[in-house]
């Protein structure tokens, strides 16, 4: 196969970027580790003007945000578009109007998200006839690469073989703050208030170990739609003094430094990228089993804890055992931090290189089926649009 020549040009496809998410944060530090390996990044979103945007996470000046999709690909040189959400309609428009450049679909959600009833997908199915794995078996086998971040999330899950695995990664924050005798009787969650993170689970969990435990605090970062609701339940189980919604913040590291343990309560994760950002930071790690996320981070009983799913009393039981053993916290301490290895750019990233690289070289496979595919998900998206157009009228 001949060689690329010159500069590869990646163009990562969001629906929006300025505001606080873990897939805002590493599209942005992957676009980084990518410049550094000598790559050409570009950036655009679908549903903000990234040029006029101030953006909440610090990113490479040589980034260049664009402002459309389509002129993008028509007046720049582009190699790989790598969709970073299964975006049906604009996937199926860009093969059709532009089958010479190579397509990928980061996956930051987790296959068995489809069981639960606040589904991620919903947004992009257009019509209640058409479901989210019938646009997908038009789309993905098509794909040069479908990423998940999951060891779980494999080729026989979603029964395509261009599915492959790649871990998110963290830059490892070097401190001196890592001696146990300068950590607080602080436990600390990290996540936008919503249903998918489960607080109202570690609230209810919280009542168990305050009991127990009332010099230690919970500490929750974050904002969202579910914030009142979190402070009447606070409420409610009389934990006002010892539950705290922080709120934002820019310095998450030194809120880790500061702590002792980690919880994650989610219902569901894609990856979990704040385990990593607590583990680089010492802090022994605690969350529910699910099938992908944690369990793909956190080594049970050595650096942190997996418990049962949806489970409060386990997950209060976890916690107060580490509450109570000091040494048991110095020791998963050190494994967490020994643990946070395995996810830095250095071991990350030279995995994406060989992606890219080794799709440069691969001939584009256009058959007729996946010409006629991307046809039928654009008239299944014009079908809604005149719809729509026919209900407002």
């Amino acid at each position: 196969m001949a060689e690329h020549q010159g500069q590869i040009t990646i163009l990562y496809v969001v629906n929006q970027l300025s505001s606080v998410g873990g897939i805002e944060k590493i599209v942005l530090d992957k676009a980084d580790g990518l410049i550094q390996l000598g790559y050409r990044v570009l950036i655009v979103a679908t549903e903000e003007d990234l040029c006029s945007r101030q953006l909440f996470f610090q990113h490479n000046p040589e980034i260049q945000f664009c402002r459309n999709l389509y002129k993008t690909l028509s007046h720049k040189q582009v190699d790989i578009v790598m969709f970073t959400r299964p975006m049906f309609r604009e996937m199926a428009l860009c093969r059709l109007r532009f089958p010479s450049v190579k397509y990928m679909l980061e996956l930051h959600a987790c296959y068995e998200i489809f069981n639960y009833g606040e589904s991620y997908f919903e947004t992009f199915v257009p019509q209640p006839d058409v479901s989210f794995r019938q646009m997908c078996d038009w789309l993905f086998p098509y794909l040069v690469a479908v990423v998940v971040s999951s060891k779980n999330d494999d080729s026989k899950k979603w029964g395509y073989d261009n599915v492959k695995c790649i871990y998110n990664f963290t830059y490892l924050q070097k401190s001196d703050r890592a001696h146990p005798d300068r950590r607080e009787n602080v436990v600390v969650a990290v996540g936008r208030y919503t249903a998918q993170k489960g607080f109202s689970y570690l609230i209810r969990a919280w009542k168990y170990v305050s009991s127990q435990f009332p010099d230690w605090h919970l500490e929750i970062w974050g904002d969202g739609e579910e914030k009142d609701k979190m402070l009447a339940l606070i409420k409610q189980q009389g934990l006002q003094n010892t539950i705290h919604l922080m709120g934002f913040s820019s310095d998450l590291y030194s809120q880790y430094w500061r702590s002792s343990l980690f919880v994650m309560s989610s219902l569901y994760e894609g990856f979990g990228i704040v385990l990593v950002e607590a583990q680089a930071c010492g802090l022994p790690a605690i969350a529910f089993n699910l099938p992908s996320g944690p369990s793909d981070i956190i080594n049970n009983g050595i650096d942190g804890y997996l418990c049962k799913y949806l489970d409060e009393k386990d997950l209060a039981d976890k916690l107060m055992l580490l509450m109570s053993n000091h040494d048991l916290r110095n020791q998963m301490s050190e494994a967490a931090l020994n643990n946070a290895q395995r996810f830095t750019p250095e071991v990350i990233m030279p995995q994406w290189d060989e992606l890219f690289r080794q799709a440069i070289v691969t001939p584009c496979r256009q058959p007729l089926k996946a010409w006629f595919n991307a046809l039928r998900v654009l008239f299944k998206y014009f079908k809604s649009d005149v719809k729509k157009c026919l209900f407002r009228l």
